[in-house]
């Protein structure tokens, strides 16, 4: 099942709900839309998302089944992953905070892209 990514107010919330809540550790997580730097759909491989972590520090990873939790990302920084299903993928970048990006798995990403891009853009 897809997870759900929305902007809540000035903040940015990643949802998750059953069995995915035990896979990633977490039920939600909100990072100030201040911290997005960017927001894409890149549409990746499991190869790809592979290859841009370094290590898995909380949560599950099964190799092209499921990618749940808190992983080192290559280069620096911390990246939360949410996905089951590449194809429908939503990379945020963010600057600032804890976490350098959030990869989530969406039911629309191209929606999910515009929204988040509009409100980041009505900050100014």
């Amino acid at each position: 099942m897809p997870h759900r990514l929305y902007v809540d107010g000035d903040r940015l919330v990643v949802e998750l709900s059953g069995l995915e809540v035990v896979e990633a550790l977490r039920r939600r997580i909100e990072v100030p839309l201040s911290q997005v730097e960017s927001v894409e759909a890149p549409r990746p491989t499991w190869g790809s998302l592979r290859s841009e972590v370094a290590l898995r520090l909380a949560g599950t990873s099964i190799p092209g089944r499921v990618m749940e939790g808190l992983f080192a990302v290559r280069g620096g920084g911390l990246g939360f992953y949410a996905v089951r299903d590449p194809s429908r993928v939503v990379v945020v970048r963010l600057r600032g905070g804890r976490l350098s990006r959030l990869v989530v798995d969406v039911e629309d990403p191209d929606a999910v892209v515009a929204e988040v891009s509009a409100a980041v853009g009505a900050r100014g």
